[in-house]
């Protein structure tokens, strides 16, 4: 979030000061930053979570015969 802050903040505060001041221009910047910040959100839920064990010691066996143990 400090990272989107830190790209939209001079493009705010040109348009807040000198001959460039517009309330319009601020809005609708806020509002496209607002709008990307929740599209990454929700993306970011939608992804599923892989977490994999990358130390496997046991051999998985090649058929369900091999796994049995008598």
């Amino acid at each position: 979030m400090n990272l989107v802050a830190l790209l939209i903040a001079p493009a705010v505060i040109k348009f807040s000061y000198g001959a460039d001041r517009s309330v319009g221009m601020r809005v609708l910047i806020a509002v496209l930053a607002l709008l990307v910040i929740v599209v990454a959100v929700y993306v970011s839920k939608r992804r599923g979570i892989a977490v994999e064990d990358g130390d496997n010691s046991e051999p998985k066996p090649k058929s369900a015969g091999a796994a049995v143990v008598s």
